[in-house]
């Protein structure tokens, strides 16, 4: 049974939060009810898909997005 799926995206240098997390918190609005991020470049929520965590990481050039199943 699949258990998490996880997206590497590549993010282009500057600041947390980038232009890509920002996009990808707006675009999975649209289809759950999340929370504001709970910093700059981090949020963590419970989705109908399961938990949900997206991490914006500067230093190395990119945005992590991870589903983990319920259990």
């Amino acid at each position: 049974m699949l258990q998490s799926i996880s997206y590497l995206w590549r993010r282009s240098p500057g600041p947390a939060p980038s232009l890509l997390f920002t996009e990808r918190v707006s675009m999975l609005s649209r289809f759950h009810a999340l929370p504001a991020p709970q910093t700059p470049g981090q949020l963590q929520a419970e989705t109908s898909l399961g938990r949900l965590m997206l991490q914006d990481s500067p230093e190395q050039g990119l945005l992590l997005e991870t589903y983990a199943a319920r259990r």
